[in-house]
């Protein structure tokens, strides 16, 4: 038991640098491609909804507006297809 928990950290202070860097590229990318789009995303749902700013009155209005509903259960649907895709992997 003791021989498996020495032999799994010295594999990862082994490997640390390229998890190390594996993470921060994965997390540059995915910061660099998804963080747009989601603000695309909201400003498209906020101009459909007629907001130009939010506040509590104008999020009751996104919420009442079809297209935001629409644009919800598309990312809900993504979200399940990927996570379905990628536990079946």
């Amino acid at each position: 038991m003791f021989r498996k928990i020495k032999d799994d950290f010295w594999m990862l202070r082994r490997s640390g640098r390229n998890i190390l860097v594996f993470e921060l590229t994965y997390k540059l990318a995915a910061t660099a491609v998804f963080y747009p789009i989601a603000i695309l995303i909201i400003n498209l749902v906020m101009k459909a909804a007629g907001a130009k700013y939010l506040t509590n009155e104008y999020i009751i209005r996104i919420f009442k507006n079809p297209v935001s509903w629409i644009v919800m259960l598309a990312a809900v649907v993504i979200f399940v297809c990927l996570f379905l895709q990628r536990a079946l992997n």
